[in-house]
Parts: structure tokens; C-alpha cells; sequence
């Protein structure tokens, strides 16, 4: 495998940090290219490993292989993306990179399973975004640390390492390495750096809450884990265009792939060749965007009545995932083409409190 882009300025450092040591963090604002760099490292290890699983949220699984395609020469057929039907009967051992949805070692048995029986003492183990596994005790992040713990080689990527301070410090180091912090259990990492909230009960006693008012000693922390991160904001790369495009990918559901091509023979089934126009493809294309979207104003060839159809799709949860993977201190604002996306962006993004509202 060779890879087939440039490295920015700022990679090349980053991969340096890394290399020495068999874990690492790489805490990179969003459009710096953690997701270069880390190809980068896999590139250079590459006779060490057998197998690369990279964990990303399910709504990322189809980015990260558009991204493995354009940045090296590894052919699409090493590469699996990994979705619930993938099970110890068949799991594909034939590819190098494995793109797993970190989601999905919560939900699907047969996930956890096939991935138990994959990863081995050779294997390189990536978690992207692992703000999603900064929960000590959640299911997701103790089987994919305690199932990963045996490979060689363990990274982990984010933009926002610490939305909530300290707290979300332990399960990310512990999935890289207990020794880290020198904590073996997160009540122990507690006892020492975190002080809680208490609250008077109607008893009358002192009861301690799940808020947490105060960090000690924040500096100890900084240096133990120094070693093994890379920091870097898009502030401190001066070679960064001023405008940053990123693209993210989805798959379509069944459904949807059943009305696109619907709509492409109702529609070019009433067109002669000689019919062809720039009007008619227009209306071809504005059909296959609007499924895409998840909705279709249909004209039901046998009464030309307009029906308007409306299905499932994972739009959505990119937004939301793409939100999510952004520091709460910046400002967003979303574009969107129909007023049907923006009717449902707007729910979602009340829900998770990301803004007041939308402008149409």
C-alpha cells in the first residue's frame, strides 16, 4: 500500500510524535486531517500489522472508505465496511482495513463477535471520533477496550477531546493504555482528581450528585499524558487555506434505492431521444436529489396526479454526527435546498439543543 496525496506542513509532526510509541492520541480540530495523518501512520507500519480495524460513528463508515480510496492505492476489495448482517459466518477476512461503526459493539452481538474473532495481538485498532467512547462504563467502550487490548498497536482521533473537562480523560486513555494514567479503575481516577457536587437530602445528610464542580490536579494529568497526543487547532496551522471543504458520505436505504430507480425510468420512459433537453434532465436530476433527501413529488404516469412520497434515509445522522464532531464554541449554520430538509434538520437540532432555530 503507498499512499497517493501530499501530507500539509503541520502532518508531518504529528506523525513523527506518533511513531515512537505504540499508542497515541491525535487531538486535531476538524479540517486539519486526522484522518490523513492517521492513513499516513498505517502506511509506514504497515509490515508490523495484519489488520487495521477502524471504529468511526456509523453515520462516518462510508467517509472513511471514501478516504482510504482517495488517499492510498489499496484496492476497494481490501477495504470492508462492516454493517449488522456481518457475523462469524462470514466474516471478511480477506480485506486489510475494517470500518466498523462504534454504534454497533453496543447493539449488534454478532458485530462484537465477528470482531472478537478477528483482532489479535497484530492487529492496529483505531477509534475515530472517541468522544463517542469517553463514558467509563458504557457497553460501547468497555467491550472495544477491553476486546482491543490485545492489539499491538491502539490510536485514537478527535476534534474534541474534553467536552465536559477531565472526566472524558480516563475512558480514552484507558482504551490506549491503563498505565497511562497509572489508574486501574475510573473510581480510583476519581477519588484523586475529581471533586462532586453535595447536596442536603431530606434527611438532612450530605448526598454527593453526578456533577462535577472541580479538576485537581489538572497539571499531573497534562504531563502524564503529554507523551502520547498530538494538539493541534486550526489556529496554529498557518498553511490552511482560509476555507475548509470536507465531504461526508451516506449510503441510501433499500427503499430509496428502489424509488431512484423508479423515478429513472417513469421519467425517461416519456422521453423520446429526440425530446431531450436541458428542461428535462433538469427535472430528471431534481427528482433523484429530492429522494436522496428522502421525500419525492411523483406524477403518477397513469392519472398525472401529483403524489408525494416521503422515506427513511441517514442524512440526518450525518448532520447530527458532523454537529456533534464540532467545538461547542463555534457558530454553524446549515444550508439547505429544500424546504422539506429543513423541516427536518430543524426537529433534531432543537432536540439536541444545538441551536434555537432555523432561518428558511
Amino acid at each position: 500500500m503507498d499512499t497517493t496525496t501530499a501530507l500539509m506542513p503541520h502532518q508531518i509532526p504529528a506523525i513523527a510524535k506518533m511513531l515512537p510509541s505504540k499508542v497515541g492520541a491525535l487531538f486535531m480540530d476538524l479540517g486539519t486531517g486526522k484522518t490523513r495523518t492517521t492513513i499516513e501512520i498505517a502506511k509506514i507500519r504497515q509490515e508490523k500489522y495484519d489488520r487495521l480495524f477502524w471504529f468511526c460513528p456509523v453515520s462516518l463508515k462510508e467517509t472513511i472508505a471514501q478516504e482510504w480510496r482517495k488517499h492510498t492505492d489499496l484496492p476497494s476489495s481490501l477495504i470492508k465496511v462492516w454493517d449488522d448482517k456481518v457475523s462469524n459466518d462470514n466474516i471478511p477476512e480477506q480485506a486489510i482495513v475494517h470500518i466498523i461503526g462504534i454504534e454497533s459493539m453496543s447493539s449488534s452481538a454478532r458485530v462484537v463477535l465477528a470482531y472478537k474473532a478477528m483482532v489479535t495481538e497484530k492487529s492496529f485498532v483505531i477509534v475515530d471520533e472517541s468522544s463517542y467512547i469517553k463514558g467509563h462504563n458504557s457497553k460501547r467502550t468497555e467491550r472495544i477496550t477491553a476486546l482491543s487490548a490485545i492489539a499491538r498497536y491502539r490510536l485514537i482521533l478527535t476534534g474534541t477531546p474534553f467536552t465536559q473537562g477531565a472526566v472524558d480523560l480516563f475512558a480514552q486513555m484507558s482504551f490506549l493504555s491503563k498505565k497511562i494514567l497509572g489508574y486501574s479503575s475510573f473510581y480510583s481516577f476519581a477519588a484523586n482528581h475529581l471533586e462532586y457536587e453535595t447536596k442536603v437530602n431530606d434527611y438532612g445528610r450530605k448526598v454527593q450528585t453526578s456533577r462535577i464542580i472541580r479538576t485537581h490536579n489538572a497539571e499531573y494529568l497534562a504531563a502524564k499524558i503529554a507523551p502520547y497526543v498530538y494538539q493541534v487547532s486550526k489556529d496554529e496551522c498557518l498553511d490552511l487555506p482560509d476555507k475548509l471543504y470536507e465531504t461526508r458520505y451516506f449510503s441510501m436505504s433499500d427503499e430509496q434505492c428502489e424509488r431512484y430507480d423508479q423515478a429513472k425510468h417513469e421519467i425517461l420512459l416519456d422521453l423520446e431521444y429526440e425530446d431531450w433537453s436541458s428542461i428535462a434532465i433538469f427535472h430528471l436530476f431534481s427528482a433523484l436529489q429530492s429522494i436522496i433527501c428522502g421525500f419525492w413529488t411523483r406524477t403518477v404516469p397513469e392519472t398525472k396526479e401529483k403524489e408525494h412520497l416521503t422515506f427513511a434515509h441517514k442524512r440526518i445522522d450525518l448532520l447530527m454526527s458532523t454537529i456533534a464532531s464540532i467545538a461547542d464554541t463555534e457558530q454553524i449554520i446549515i444550508w439547505a435546498k429544500y424546504r422539506h430538509a429543513i423541516e427536518e434538520v430543524n426537529n433534531p437540532l432543537l432536540k439536541e439543543e444545538a441551536c434555537k432555530s432555523l432561518i428558511d
